[in-house]
């Protein structure tokens, strides 16, 4: 299945409230830039997870976020600088 690309822009800045945070109008997630690399991991994988399954819960989605980054961080992805 061929699906359109994705163009989310993402930004960085300092948040209070939240580790980051999806909108859908315009598509925007922000991400706290004091995050170590794998809670940006499980946040980035969190918030595009609201883009793709909107309907869902948020505990859904806080698993799925931190399924997925915990399997992906035992098999050693990191962040390149």
């Amino acid at each position: 299945m061929k699906r359109k690309p994705h163009n989310i822009k993402v930004v960085f800045k300092k948040l209070r409230e939240a580790r980051g945070y999806y909108t859908n109008d315009p598509q925007l997630i922000e991400i706290d830039k004091t995050l170590t690399d794998l809670e940006l991991l499980d946040t980035l994988i969190h918030e595009f997870t609201h883009h793709l399954q909107p309907y869902l819960d948020e505990d859904v989605v806080e698993m799925i976020g931190n399924e997925m980054s915990a399997f992906l961080w035992r098999h050693n992805y990191r962040k390149i600088q």
